[in-house]
């Protein structure tokens, strides 16, 4: 039987794969964004100006993906960022959906770790989901982050420079990401859940793995973070969302990484 999912920020990375994942389960599918997209699995694609005027469909479902990822953006904007963040939810919570789900994040210090913090805060007091993403990898991800500095850098012959080689973070194959958020979002279970493959990697070790499969193992990798900065460390727990959801990552990193790097996806 189709259940309606509202999916918002249905443009971005993780929106188009989660709207194509719930569609082809058979789910009516309704894709909002801030520019125009064709509907999916039945539903009407919604264009808004502003996420806090994202339809209210009788008996659906909302997963909320609308919001920035600029970290440094976040950081500009300062006290701003958090109550547009908040200002946008209430608008939300307040359109009376049986089930939310809201995207948070893992990572996240400063202002858009607050942000994150608060929001996660009025869902969970609405008896909602928050689902906590980590590093969440492959075609068409955002050419800002780690992972993508990285193989910006290859092919290559000099040395390959990363910020912080100490820093742990935790890559999560899209696919994997889009059947996880699709099982929270059409399940049942409500707090808050950690969805990534609970075995970090070194950023260092991230860098000399995409060499290995580069071939190029030979290039030095050099860190550019000043000495005696904190590395930032990751700890998850995927084990509630296995428990609640029946869902675990498939992909190994290593594998992940040579079909994203061959564009065998």
């Amino acid at each position: 039987m189709s259940e309606p999912v509202i999916v918002t920020g249905a443009s971005g990375f993780i929106g188009r794969n989660l709207t194509t994942a719930l569609a082809m389960q058979g789910n009516t599918v309704w894709p909002v964004a801030r520019r125009p997209l064709p509907g999916e699995g039945g539903g009407v694609a919604h264009r808004v100006e502003d996420y806090g005027d994202t339809p209210a469909t009788s008996g659906a479902t909302l997963v909320h993906l609308a919001e920035t990822s600029d970290v440094a953006a976040a950081e500009t904007a300062g006290e701003d960022h958090i109550r547009a963040n908040l200002d946008r939810l209430d608008a939300l919570l307040g359109k009376g959906y049986p089930r939310v789900v809201y995207i948070s994040s893992a990572l996240g210090r400063g202002v858009y770790g607050r942000a994150k913090a608060a929001c996660e805060k009025r869902v969970l007091a609405a008896g909602g989901a928050v689902v906590r993403l980590t590093s969440v990898y492959g075609p068409g991800m955002s050419k800002t982050t780690v992972l993508s500095n990285i193989l910006a850098q290859v092919p290559g012959s000099d040395a390959l420079r990363i910020r912080d080689g100490g820093a742990e973070r935790d890559f999560l194959w899209i696919g994997d990401a889009a059947e996880g958020l699709a099982r929270i979002a059409l399940g049942r279970a409500v707090g808050r859940f950690d969805l990534g493959t609970g075995r970090p990697v070194q950023i260092g070790d991230l860098a000399r793995l995409v060499l290995e499969l580069a071939g190029e193992l030979r290039r030095p990798v050099v860190e550019t973070m000043a000495p005696g900065t904190l590395s930032e460390r990751l700890i998850i727990d995927p084990g509630p969302v296995e428990q609640a959801f029946g869902w675990h990552a498939r992909t190994a990193l290593r594998d992940g990484l040579a079909r994203l790097m061959s564009g065998n996806t």
